[in-house]
C-alpha cells in the first residue's frame, strides 16, 4: 500500500513537472504564433511579433516589436509598437473574458516603413492607373496637379442639372397628357357627337310621317326631344369651354417649364466653370484645392477604412443581467446570492500610451475600451496631450467612441499650436521650407456613417520653394507670388457619409495666385470655358429638343377640343324646330300640317 502511494505521488510529480516545463518553454511561443495567425486573419494584414514573455505569477504579458502591415501598402506598417506590457485577470481569462486593468504601450508609430515588404494577406485589386498629365494644360511645364480636367472628363464625373430637370419635365408632360386624355374620354367627345347625330336623324325620320291631327302628339314629343338635344349640346359646349380654359392654362404652365429649361445649360456652365476654371469672381479656388484634395482624400479614406474595422468590435456581446445563484441548504430553504456585476467579454480599463506624433513622443491615456459599451456603461475615450517641445508648442487630441446610446456618436477634436514646418512637400513641385502652423478642428460621425467636420490651418512666417524653369512663364509667376507670401490660411470642410463625402477647401493663397496667373492665362481660360460650354450644349441639345417636341401631344389635345366644339356648334344650328320640323318648303312637316289644319293654331 505504501509502495503504491509513493508510485502515485511520483506520477503526479512527473506530470506536474512536464506541464510546468511545457508552459515554461512552449506557452509563450504558442501565444505568440496564435496572436500572429489570428491577428492577421482578423485584420487581413500581416502581423509580426518580435518576442512575447508571460508571467503567470505576476499575471502579465510583455510583447516587444509588434508590427501590423498596411494591407494597401506592403512597404509600410500601419502601426508599430515597440513595447507592450499588459496585466490580465487570470480568473476572468479562464472564464473566456479578457479584463485588462492596466496596459502600457511605448514606441507607437503609424505608417512607418518596414525593413522588408510584408506578405499580401489577400489579393488586392489594382488601382486605376491614370496619367498625371491628363487634363487641359495651360502652359508647358505647368504642374500636373494644377492642370484643368478636360471638359469631356468633367462631364463624365459631374451630373448636369439640365439633364435631370429635362427628365423630370418630360415625365411631367407624359403624365399630364395621360391625365388629359382620360378627362376628354370621360367628357364623351366624339362618342357624344355621334350620339347627338343619331338623335337628330331619328327626329328627321319621324317627322317625315307626320300627317293630320293624329300627328299632333308626335310633333309635340319631337319638339320636346329637340329641346332636350339643344340642352345637351349647350351642356357639352360649356364643358368644352371649361376644359379648353383649363388645358390652355396647363399648356401655358408647361411651356414655361420647357422655356425655363433653356436657361439651365448656362447655370451648369457657370457652376462647372467656377469649380474647374481659374476665372471665378471669388478667385481661383482650384490651385490649393488641387494640391491638397487628392492627398487628403487618400488619408481620409484610409482613416475611414480603419474606423470601419474597429467599429464592429465596440458592438459585440450582450447586455444580459447577472444571474442569481441558488444554494440549497435543506429541503425547505434555499438562499440566492447575486453574482458580481456583469462585465464585457473584453475590457481595457486604462492604457498608458507613448505615441510618435509629428516626430515627437506624445503621452496619452485610453480609458474604458470594451466590446460592449452598453453593458459597461462608459464610452471609450482617448486623450493625448503634449506640451511645448522643439517641434510644436502644444498638441491636444480628444477621441470619444460612444456606443452607450441608441445610436453611435463618435467625435474627434484636434488642436496643434505652432508646429515647425521644415521641408514639407506639398506635391506639384511645391514645398514649404519653413513656417509655423497651427491647426484646430473636429470630426463627428453619427450612426457609424453620417460624417461632418471642419478644420482650419493657419501658417505664418512661411517660405515656399518652387523651382523656376527657364522659359516657363507659369513657374516664374507662381514663384514670384509664393515668394511674397508670409501668412496664409486653409479651411477644410467635410460632409456626407463614410463612403460618399465631399471636401471643400478654401484658402487666401488661391486668390493671390489667381490674380497673378490670370494675366497670363486669360486666353487659355477662355478656350477652356468655351470648350466646356460647347460640351454642355452638345450634351443637352438633344434632350431639350425632345422635351419641346413632347408638348405636341398636349397641343393636339387642344386641337381635338376645338374640333369637338365646332361639331357641337354645327349640331346646335341643326337641332331646331324650324330646321327639323318647319322649314321653308310646303312639304316641311309643320307647314304641311298647317295647310291640313287651316284655321287651327298649333300649341307649339
Amino acid at each position: 500500500m505504501k509502495q503504491a502511494f509513493k508510485l502515485a505521488l511520483g506520477v503526479v510529480i512527473v506530470i506536474t513537472a512536464v506541464i510546468s516545463g511545457f508552459l515554461l518553454f512552449f506557452m509563450d511561443g504558442l501565444i505568440q504564433s496564435t496572436i500572429e495567425e489570428k491577428g492577421s486573419e482578423i485584420l487581413e494584414a500581416q502581423v509580426d511579433i518580435g518576442s512575447l514573455v508571460t508571467s503567470l505569477s505576476k499575471q502579465s504579458i510583455e510583447i516587444r516589436s509588434i508590427q501590423i502591415a498596411d494591407a494597401n501598402n506592403l512597404e509600410n506598417n500601419l502601426i508599430e509598437v515597440g513595447t507592450l506590457v499588459v496585466d490580465f485577470d487570470l480568473v476572468q481569462a479562464l472564464s473566456k473574458k479578457i479584463i485588462l486593468d492596466e496596459l502600457i504601450a511605448d514606441g507607437i508609430y503609424f505608417n512607418k516603413k518596414r525593413t522588408s515588404p510584408a506578405k499580401p494577406f489577400k489579393a488586392r485589386s489594382k488601382p486605376d492607373e491614370k496619367s498625371e498629365e491628363d487634363g487641359f494644360s495651360f502652359l508647358p511645364g505647368m504642374p500636373a496637379g494644377l492642370n484643368l480636367k478636360s471638359p469631356e472628363d468633367i462631364l463624365k464625373s459631374e451630373k448636369l442639372e439640365t439633364l435631370e430637370a429635362v427628365e423630370k419635365t418630360r415625365l411631367k408632360i407624359k403624365n399630364l397628357q395621360k391625365e388629359w386624355e382620360a378627362k376628354l374620354d370621360k367628357a364623351q367627345g366624339k362618342a357624344g357627337i355621334e350620339q347627338i347625330k343619331r338623335r337628330i336623324d331619328s327626329i328627321k325620320k319621324k317627322a317625315k310621317n307626320l300627317s293630320g291631327l293624329k300627328s299632333l302628339g308626335t310633333i309635340q314629343s319631337l319638339a320636346t326631344e329637340i329641346k332636350s338635344i339643344r340642352t345637351d349640346i349647350k351642356s357639352q359646349l360649356n364643358q368644352i369651354k371649361s376644359l379648353k380654359d383649363d388645358l390652355k392654362n396647363e399648356i401655358a404652365r408647361t411651356k414655361k417649364l420647357v422655356a425655363d429649361l433653356k436657361n439651365l445649360p448656362k447655370k451648369d456652365w457657370d457652376r462647372l466653370k467656377n469649380k474647374y476654371s481659374l476665372s471665378s469672381q471669388d478667385g481661383g479656388v482650384n490651385l490649393v484645392s488641387s494640391l491638397v484634395t487628392g492627398p487628403l482624400k487618400k488619408k481620409l479614406d484610409r482613416a475611414w477604412s480603419l474606423y470601419k474595422q474597429v467599429s464592429p468590435y465596440l458592438n459585440n456581446g450582450s447586455d444580459d443581467k447577472p444571474d442569481q445563484e441558488e444554494v440549497t441548504r435543506d429541503k425547505e430553504q434555499t438562499t440566492q446570492f447575486s453574482q458580481s456585476a456583469p462585465t464585457p467579454n473584453f475590457l481595457l480599463r486604462h492604457a498608458l500610451l507613448g505615441i510618435n506624433v509629428l516626430n515627437q513622443e506624445v503621452s496619452g491615456d485610453l480609458w474604458d475600451f470594451s466590446d460592449n459599451q452598453k453593458l459597461h456603461g462608459k464610452p471609450a475615450v482617448l486623450k493625448l496631450d503634449a506640451s511645448k517641445n522643439e517641434n510644436f508648442d502644444r498638441f491636444i487630441l480628444d477621441l470619444t467612441l460612444d456606443r452607450t446610446g441608441s445610436a453611435a456618436q463618435d467625435t474627434l477634436e484636434v488642436a496643434l499650436k505652432s508646429f515647425q514646418l521644415n521641408d514639407l512637400d506639398l506635391g506639384g513641385s511645391v514645398a514649404i521650407t519653413r513656417g509655423e502652423a497651427s491647426v484646430k478642428g473636429n470630426i463627428q460621425i453619427l450612426g457609424e456613417n453620417d460624417l461632418s467636420g471642419k478644420f482650419r490651418l493657419d501658417i505664418k512666417n512661411v517660405s515656399f520653394n518652387y523651382p523656376v524653369k527657364p522659359g516657363d512663364e507659369f513657374s516664374k509667376i507662381a514663384g514670384q507670388v509664393l515668394a511674397a507670401v508670409e501668412n496664409l490660411y486653409i479651411t477644410v470642410q467635410i460632409a456626407g457619409t463614410l463612403d460618399d463625402y465631399s471636401i471643400q477647401i478654401e484658402s487666401d493663397l488661391d486668390q493671390l495666385l489667381n490674380r497673378a496667373l490670370r494675366k497670363v492665362f486669360d486666353a487659355k481660360i477662355k478656350e477652356f470655358e468655351s470648350r466646356l460650354k460647347k460640351s454642355i450644349a452638345k450634351a443637352t441639345a438633344g434632350p431639350l429638343s425632345e422635351t419641346s417636341s413632347s408638348l405636341a401631344g398636349l397641343l393636339n389635345l387642344g386641337k381635338g377640343l376645338n374640333a369637338n366644339e365646332a361639331s357641337y356648334k354645327d349640331l346646335l344650328g341643326k337641332a331646331t324646330k324650324s330646321s327639323l320640323l318647319g322649314g321653308t318648303t310646303k312639304s316641311a312637316p309643320l307647314n304641311k300640317l298647317k295647310d291640313q289644319l287651316k284655321g287651327f293654331q298649333l300649341p307649339f
